[in-house]
């Protein structure tokens, strides 16, 4: 029997939060600082507001018409692959090689993630769509969600055991599924 690692995606295999990090390396930091000033002040209590926010964000990126910086994009790859965490190389090599099976979740959307990917990786993100040059989230995968999108991909009893990392109080959630299971405890610092 084999065994699976899931590696949340932001500050544990990736060392910061890459949706703001993303925003702000392809916004320019003052552009992004105005947008997050006035969104704070304009919508503090809307409901959807992770929604709401990447709307705002994308829009501004181009992303939904032909002024998208498709080039930048690649670059913010290039530019920001050191902030993976070397700790997770040698599972991202065995998954590779196929002694162990590797799943990759996330809050963060695969427009930015799944860039820092191996191709064997799978990358389980929120749901979303893009209706009329809008985007939707359908399903934010974060917390329990994590855990009910594992399960829906994979047949744990297929696996020995399975082992989770992850930096955040909602992905102790991950303890549901994982024989072992290593939570970072940091103090979260702006973006």
């Amino acid at each position: 029997m084999n065994s699976l690692f899931v590696l949340d995606f932001d500050k544990t295999l990736f060392k910061k939060d890459s949706m703001f990090l993303y925003f702000k390396y392809m916004l320019g930091s003052l552009n992004f600082y105005m947008t997050m000033l006035y969104f704070a002040t304009k919508y503090p209590f809307i409901k959807n507001r992770k929604e709401f926010l990447i709307n705002t964000m994308l829009s501004k990126m181009g992303y939904f018409n032909e002024n998208f910086d498709h080039r930048k994009h690649c670059l913010f790859f290039e530019e920001h692959k050191h902030l993976l965490d070397d700790r997770f190389s040698n599972i991202l090599k065995m998954s590779e090689i196929g002694i162990i099976d590797c799943v990759v979740v996330t809050a963060s959307l695969d427009i930015w993630v799944s860039d820092f990917l191996p191709n064997h990786i799978e990358l389980i993100s929120s749901d979303y769509r893009i209706v009329d040059r809008n985007f939707l989230l359908d399903e934010n995968n974060k917390g329990c969600v994590k855990v009910k999108n594992i399960q829906r991909r994979y047949n744990l009893k297929d696996y020995s055991f399975v082992v989770s990392f992850g930096d955040s109080k909602e992905d102790e959630c991950l303890s549901r599924i994982s024989v072992f299971q290593k939570i970072n405890k940091y103090t979260r610092v702006g973006f």
